[in-house]
């Protein structure tokens, strides 16, 4: 019965290289899809966090969260539920109320990775409760680095709110400036024009780019306002994104969202397509066994497969 054997190796050889083309280990997905980024001042979560945890953007921004740290344990429960991440500044401490507060909202298996501080200028700007850095995989090969800011009321035309927030704008950008990548960005309320702020207006002479100022591009109205008070009978642009050189030409849309279910301020919305050939994921594909590829083969001929009657844990694995 030699032959029998020997025709039976044969066979087994064969169904293990066809395990090995349709499992070939560990795989590399590109992907070409836009990777949304919002930016709004929300006033208080609490009162919309049930609005905010139905928003689809992988990564946000909040502005003005003014919670209680007693609160926050609670505050990230809710997002977790939701399959999203939640990180939370703390206030103000000179506030008189609940005040300021800036927080950052990741998607699924996104990481949120907080910027401790190398300098003692922003060092102190994250203890006003009003300025962060957070890092971001956008792909497995790109990151986004992205200062969020809540500025001080009053800044457009009271000059010692003005030099406050000049204050707290250059930190950050010192900050940034000492942080290695290429893509680096700027969100928040700066609670004025952006051209009445020293830091941020000599900033754009460097080659960043303010996205609402330049919205013509992407087909809408150049800046436009962000900010409709109660009593105001016109709105005034306070909200921004600011992009570094590198990271501007990825951008592949921008707008301003006014009907978003928020009171006063509007939400910003830019759309970052990776580079070609950027790699988004990796998957983990695990090869089959001999067993299971010859288990396999003979189901598909004979019956019903073992993999049908498995539940989810089989699913290969996104990791980013």
């Amino acid at each position: 019965a030699w032959w029998m054997w020997t025709g039976f190796c044969v066979w087994l050889s064969c169904v293990a290289r066809i395990g090995e083309a349709a499992n070939p280990g560990p795989d590399l997905c590109e992907s070409t899809e836009v990777f949304y980024v919002e930016s709004t001042n929300v006033t208080n979560l609490e009162t919309h966090i049930t609005m905010l945890v139905e928003r689809q953007a992988p990564l946000q921004f909040l502005q003005e969260h003014s919670l209680a740290p007693s609160k926050h344990g609670w505050a990230r429960a809710v997002f977790r539920d939701h399959r999203k991440k939640l990180h939370l500044s703390g206030l103000d401490p000179q506030g008189a109320h609940k005040l300021a507060g800036v927080a950052t909202i990741a998607a699924g298996q996104k990481a949120i990775g907080v910027v401790e501080p190398k300098t003692k200028e922003f060092a102190e700007a994250r203890q006003t409760g009003r300025a962060e850095i957070t890092c971001t995989a956008i792909t497995t090969n790109m990151q986004l680095a992205t200062a969020n800011l809540y500025c001080y009321t009053g800044s457009n035309k009271r000059q010692p709110q003005m030099r406050k927030t000049n204050c707290r704008a250059k930190a950050v950008i010192a900050e940034l400036s000492k942080m290695g990548g290429k893509y680096k960005m700027i969100v928040g309320d700066l609670n004025a024009d952006i051209q009445n702020i020293v830091a941020f207006k000599e900033l754009l002479d460097t080659g960043w780019v303010d996205l609402g100022g330049k919205a013509f591009i992407w087909n809408q109205p150049p800046a436009e306002y962000t900010c409709l008070t109660a009593t105001a009978k016109q709105g005034t642009r306070r909200d921004y994104m600011l992009v570094s050189p590198d990271l501007f030409p990825l951008i592949c849309s921008f707008e301003v969202i006014h009907e978003h279910g928020l009171p006063t301020h509007s939400t910003l919305r830019c759309g970052i397509k990776p580079p070609v050939g950027q790699l988004t994921r990796r998957c983990m594909k695990q090869p089959k066994s001999i067993y299971g590829a010859l288990e396999e083969k003979f189901d598909s001929e004979y019956g019903e497969t073992q993999e049908d009657m498995m539940d989810e844990d089989g699913e290969l694995e996104e990791t980013y």
